[in-house]
């Protein structure tokens, strides 16, 4: 328990020194430490440092952390607190610690966790828009027609289980805050301003506003976008679809994977059209094929290190296969390349795709969670996104696969490979970008399904470990020529 001697975390406008300490010491690693979106999962609690609070207002009101991991590569996390008033432990929120008020007991809580304290957030950041101290906090707030205004608790719900950021519903709105902080202008909220501005791309939720930390460097706190009603993300329609296998489920699965096609393709022109530099497309250069193939092998060999010893069978088959693959790796360049590389979602699968009654909806363009943002932002072939969901179907197949049902496992594998058909002929017939050598195209694919599939190895041994053997698998049949390519 913290005794703060009065009512708030505040002196003013600074955190107070020994409330600052004990943060520091005995509480804050070991929530951080539980947090799906806390990026040092393993091992001990961290050591942390609270490096900047903002109080809002009024006192008492919300307080803005911005916590620095220790480590050789320092990483900064976004978590705004407040206090629950309360004699006994809030029941259905993580809290940080126990405090004592001069009115009584209390608990300090992450205010993206619970509703009423979202509320006060909320109002605060509306209220200090509106007066004019947002700006001297160091705070820019963005609203365009359709952000919420004067939330209440019956406006909030929170939506589904914690991932690497916090997400809330707001009305009408989906309020995002991002939790692992990086400097400069977050590549969703770059994309989402693209994309609902010149880029004139109708199929993915229109900006409402967002929230960035100006000083010592621009940094994006949160983002708010239109809520689009839907029936749920494609991988959990494409599952349904599959596992009650049936000619009418079967028929919507192709229907679905060639609408996937379609707005894929539309993505993919719209984000080569722009006349910014950031949102043009340029020639695919001979370097830029070393660099990416050198890349390739650096993942590769980093993978295959970090699955010696393990016990998984599949693991130490495709460990013993290292000089096969670097020979494979070899191959994988085109002899020539006519195609452009532009801006991507960078992170696309079935999940970033929202099912509506008639359409497809893509979300979170904030690419690969384990990259940086300038690595985030770099212009690939289309190809890198297309090699994206391919993997994404061949993850629904290995999910279906551990239900242990040889019938069902041998027909899901069948009906996912038609709709990997389907949705690669649609691509290719409506992407305006399409390279002209059907050969060119494939080898493109075939050198980002190897990127992709190593980079699932790498992303699943150290987010879950449980999940390594699927893209191992993947990989094992990557080198055996198992690979959906577009039809010549």
């Amino acid at each position: 328990m913290i005794d703060l001697k009065g009512d708030n975390l505040c002196e003013g406008r600074d955190l107070r020194a020994d409330v600052k300490s004990c943060l520091e010491t005995e509480y804050l690693p070991q929530y951080l430490h539980e947090r799906r979106w806390f990026a040092s999962k393993g091992g001990s609690p961290p050591l942390v440092t609270i490096k900047e609070a903002i109080s809002m207002e009024p006192a008492g009101g919300p307080v803005l952390l911005f916590i620095e991991e220790r480590t050789q590569r320092p990483q900064m996390y976004f978590v705004p607190v407040g206090i629950k008033r309360s004699p006994t432990a809030p029941s259905n929120v993580p809290y940080i610690c126990e405090v004592q008020l001069v009115t009584g007991r209390g608990y300090l809580v992450d205010a993206l966790e619970d509703t009423s304290l979202f509320v006060d957030l909320m109002s605060a950041f509306e209220h200090a828009q509106e007066n004019g101290s947002l700006s001297k906090l160091g705070l820019k707030l963005e609203r365009a027609a359709g952000f919420p205004t004067k939330v209440t608790a019956s406006d909030v719900r929170r939506l589904g289980t914690e991932q690497s950021n916090s997400s809330l519903q707001v009305s009408s709105a989906l309020f995002k805050a991002f939790r692992k902080l990086e400097g400069g202008l977050h590549p969703e909220l770059e994309m989402a301003r693209y994309l609902s501005g010149p880029g004139h791309f109708a199929n993915t939720p229109r900006l409402l506003g967002s929230l960035e930390k100006l000083y010592p460097h621009p940094i994006t706190l949160c983002l708010v976008q239109k809520m689009i009603e839907n029936r749920g993300n494609a991988w959990d329609i494409v599952c349904q679809f599959v596992s009650r296998q049936n000619s009418k489920n079967r028929a919507q699965l192709l229907e679905l994977a060639a609408l996937l096609g379609s707005r894929t393709a539309n993505l993919h022109t719209a984000l080569a059209l722009g006349v910014e530099t950031e949102f043009s497309a340029e020639p695919i250069l001979r370097e830029d094929i070393a660099k990416w193939i050198a890349d390739l092998y650096k993942n590769v060999n980093n993978s295959l290190d970090a699955l010696v010893g393990h016990p998984s069978e599949a693991c130490q088959r495709l460990v013993t296969r290292r000089e096969e693959l670097y020979s494979a790796i070899r191959d994988l360049s085109p002899p020539r390349v006519h195609s452009l590389k532009s801006r991507l979602h960078g992170d696309f699968h079935l999940g970033q795709v929202l099912v509506t009654s008639d359409d497809v909806f893509i979300i979170d363009f904030e690419g690969e969670p384990m990259r940086t943002f300038a690595e985030r932002r770099a212009k690939y072939p289309p190809m890198k996104d297309i090699a994206g969901l391919l993997r994404s179907f061949d993850y629904v197949v290995a999910t279906i696969d551990g239900t242990g049902n040889r019938n069902l496992n041998s027909e899901v594998a069948a009906t996912i490979h038609e709709a990997k058909r389907q949705f690669l002929e649609t691509y290719r017939a409506e992407a305006s970008g399409f390279p002209e050598s059907i050969n060119e195209a494939n080898a493109l694919l075939r050198l980002f399904m190897f990127e992709k599939t190593f980079y699932e190895i790498r992303y699943e041994i150290y987010n879950r470990p449980g999940w390594v053997d699927i893209p191992v698998a993947g990989a094992l049949a990557l080198l055996d020529g198992k690979i959906s390519l577009f039809d010549g």
